[in-house]
């Protein structure tokens, strides 16, 4: 299809064209190829340009990290059957075990703040609530496992 000896890639067929990426102008690009005119052109304007493509840094001040968060819980809840605990703090709903076992934060949410956190009394579902991106308070609940990890978001009242 095409006679480029550099790299001709990836190709997509959508249409009447198949696009595909090259390096036919030293820049990594996306092309497409008319099959009814065996004609090759950007995917718009028929004509190849640069695309001017920002990366951002891999900075230590955003990335992932552990924080120990005793000094900073909001709320606490015990288990039906005691064997974990909630804890709320920095705005996350945590379940931690009694005895042994793992922490797991539950919300992971760090654009919002989680508290009020709550057993339902049957363990299966937890209830939160949490100032959403309106600046309103709802409630939310999650549905656990039989071992306590989260399956998701159910409901969310308004």
């Amino acid at each position: 299809m095409t006679n480029f000896k550099g790299t001709d890639r990836i190709p997509m067929w959508i249409g009447n064209k198949i696009y595909f990426s090259s390096d036919r102008n030293r820049i990594l690009n996306i092309y497409s190829y008319d099959l009814s005119t065996a004609e090759i052109s950007d995917v718009n304007a028929n004509k190849t340009k640069q695309i001017s493509v920002q990366i951002k840094a891999d900075a230590a001040e955003v990335r992932l990290y552990l924080r120990k968060v005793d000094k900073f819980i909001t709320g606490f809840d015990c288990s039906p059957s005691g064997k974990r605990a909630l804890i709320t703090a920095r705005g996350e709903v945590f379940t931690v075990p009694k005895k042994d076992g793992a922490i797991r934060n539950l919300t992971k949410d760090s654009g919002a703040r989680d508290k009020n956190a709550t057993w339902y009394p049957d363990s299966r579902f937890i209830a939160y609530s949490k100032m959403d991106e309106d600046l309103v308070n709802k409630v939310y609940i999650y549905s656990l496992d039989t071992h306590g990890f989260s399956r998701g978001y159910l409901w969310r009242l308004e």
